[in-house]
């Protein structure tokens, strides 16, 4: 940590060794750090000596529709990595499994925002909309449920027009028989 030299007021909140940053043909040897002020990346050769300290401020990271800008992605080889963006660029760190990039998603969440941030959100994979289509579906179902779920209740009134008995089902139309006039029960 004396190699970190951390602010006074500065915490470690995550942190995540075996990372990957660079091109095709970086190594997991670097080391990840989450703080509560920056994002520092410890860049390390293959004999894990430490080459270089690059410090990413978080307040940078960019902010949309209530989250901040970090998604899992995929690297070239196939595994994930978690991709920061920033407002003056972005910065990608390959893991070695989804889990942790998803952790480290919802550890910034919550520092950037000062909130938690629903992880599940990042599998779905749904056209934007479909949870407005769901809930209309199921109020159309409820109603229908609500329709033919119920036994037919029998009612008997007077028609509005020439005042003559008439009878049918509740929510049923019923023509009156002496006036002809269509009226609902």
């Amino acid at each position: 940590m004396n190699q970190l030299n951390l602010q006074s007021d500065e915490v470690v909140i995550i942190r995540q060794d075996r990372v990957v940053h660079g091109g095709i043909m970086a190594n997991h040897t670097d080391e990840l750090i989450l703080t509560n002020l920056n994002l520092i990346l410890i860049s390390k050769g293959i004999f894990g000596k430490v080459k270089n300290i690059s410090r990413f401020p978080v307040d940078q990271i960019k902010v949309f529709n209530g989250n901040a800008q970090t998604i899992l992605g995929k690297r070239s080889n196939g595994l994930p990595q978690l991709e920061v963006y920033f407002t003056n660029g972005q910065e990608y760190f390959g893991f070695e499994s989804k889990k942790v990039v998803k952790d480290w998603i919802k550890a910034i969440n919550q520092l950037v925002l000062g909130q938690d941030f629903t992880i599940d959100r990042l599998d779905n994979k749904t056209i934007p909309g479909t949870e407005f289509i769901a809930s209309s579906i199921k109020d159309t179902i409820n109603t229908v449920k609500d329709v033919f779920g119920k036994k037919p209740v029998k009612v008997t009134q007077e028609c509005h027009s020439c005042g003559a008995p008439i009878s049918g089902f509740q929510g049923q139309v019923v023509r009156c028989q002496y006036c002809g006039m269509n009226q609902q029960m």
